[in-house]
């Protein structure tokens, strides 16, 4: 698994839709007036959720993985100066 369902909360950090109809609907409600506020919201959501998934924090967690498994200690000491080169 691991899509735009898992990713997005809607309405929260982005907005997901299942149809042209359904996405033209939500980009009317977000272009009104009213809606700037929830649009500057949404958008920062966004950005902090999206940096969840930097290289920096993908391979920190790699390295937290292979920490985890207790493999031979070389292979997360090698993975590490990588992660802090990121």
């Amino acid at each position: 698994s691991g899509g735009p369902r898992e990713i997005v909360q809607d309405g929260v950090t982005g907005y997901l839709f299942s149809s042209d109809e359904e996405l033209t609907s939500k980009t009317v409600d977000l272009l009104q007036p009213d809606a700037q506020e929830h649009r500057m919201e949404v958008a920062t959501s966004g950005q902090k959720r999206a940096s969840d998934f930097s290289h920096a924090c993908f391979a920190a967690r790699v390295v937290e993985l292979l920490e985890e498994q207790d493999l031979d200690s070389s292979v997360a000491s090698t993975a590490s100066p990588l992660v802090n080169a990121l």
